[in-house]
């Protein structure tokens, strides 16, 4: 009897550990599964993000652009206006400087100094002599 029951509680041993082996890789298998589902979720909210940001990306530069002023080009004094922002080479001074545009005279005006820029000077500003200064428009505020 005792041989018998020997045997019995091998074979219950087996069974159990044969159980416990089996429900470990169904375990193992469920988790892989779900990893999965993980993986493939996060990959489609990343998906998602990234389609939204490039989405936003684009409409910022939309509402920039819309935003922008054209440009301007500007060659002649008689177009400037105050406040308008020069570079200016002054006859004598090896750099242009860029500076703002404080008087214009009127339209009408035939002498070579027709407008007067702020300047960093005791008197607070230069007149620019168009017969030998040189200038650029940049821009206008």
């Amino acid at each position: 009897m005792s041989l018998n029951t020997n045997t019995t509680s091998l074979d219950t041993i087996i069974r159990l550990i044969k159980g416990k082996t089996q429900y470990k890789g169904e375990i193992e298998n469920e988790l892989l599964s779900i990893e999965k589902e993980l993986t493939a979720l996060h990959d489609q909210a990343r998906s998602a993000l990234d389609g939204t940001g490039l989405s936003l990306v684009a409409l910022v530069n939309t509402v920039e652009d819309t935003n922008q002023k054209p440009s301007l080009e500007i060659n002649s004094w008689r177009d400037l206006k105050v406040g308008d922002t020069i570079r200016v080479k002054i006859k004598g001074e090896e750099e242009f400087v860029v500076r703002t545009i404080e008087l214009l005279e009127d339209y009408s005006y035939t002498e070579d100094l027709p407008f007067r820029v702020e300047e960093e000077l005791p008197d607070g500003c230069h007149w620019i002599d168009i017969s030998c200064d040189k200038w650029e428009f940049v821009s206008r505020p």
